[in-house]
């Protein structure tokens, strides 16, 4: 059993009702659809309800879920989609604010899922370097510096919490 579990993901790991409200969404009981951001445009998705999602399934058998900061569309660098400003929805930003609220002082975390990389791979975010250390603003708008900024600050943040990553393309 891996207790008490976080999840810091993408679309994949949505589900409305089940994400903080001010988190966008790809999954929705409300229909098999969502809207891109382009108008009317409209994607079929084949997830109708929670049961239905990997993560959820996934906790029912192994862990007890504190929560689930997914975001539909999210890259974990800076730069979003046609080169967009998405520093304040990325996943370095929510991990980012998490601590700041003090959320993992007052939540003991055994297990942390970073499921993300998706949409820095779709979106064309900038590649990038990787950086071990001495990380600046601009660095975090590319995947690689973002990628290992985000892991140290886990790692910095959760020293008893089994991470895992899982980066889809």
């Amino acid at each position: 059993m891996l207790k008490n579990t976080v999840i810091l993901g993408d679309s994949y790991s949505t589900f409305t009702g089940y994400i903080p409200e001010d988190h966008g969404t790809y999954y929705d009981p409300a229909g098999p659809w969502y809207v891109t951001g382009e108008g009317e445009e409209r994607m079929d998705c084949d997830v109708l309800k929670v049961e239905e999602t990997w993560w959820y399934n996934f906790m029912q058998e192994h862990a007890n879920l504190l929560l689930n900061s997914s975001w539909s569309g999210t890259t974990i660098c800076n730069t979003g989609y046609n080169g967009c400003d998405n520093s304040k929805c990325s996943f370095v930003a929510r991990f980012e604010k998490l601590v700041n609220e003090g959320f993992f002082k007052k939540n003991r975390v055994d297990t942390f899922i970073l499921f993300g990389g998706t949409n820095d791979s779709w979106s064309d975010a900038p590649l990038g370097e990787p950086i071990e250390s001495g990380w600046t603003k601009e660095d975090l708008y590319n995947a690689l510096p973002a990628f290992t900024y985000l892991i140290h600050l886990i790692k910095t943040n959760l020293t008893d919490t089994k991470i895992y990553s899982l980066c889809t393309r």
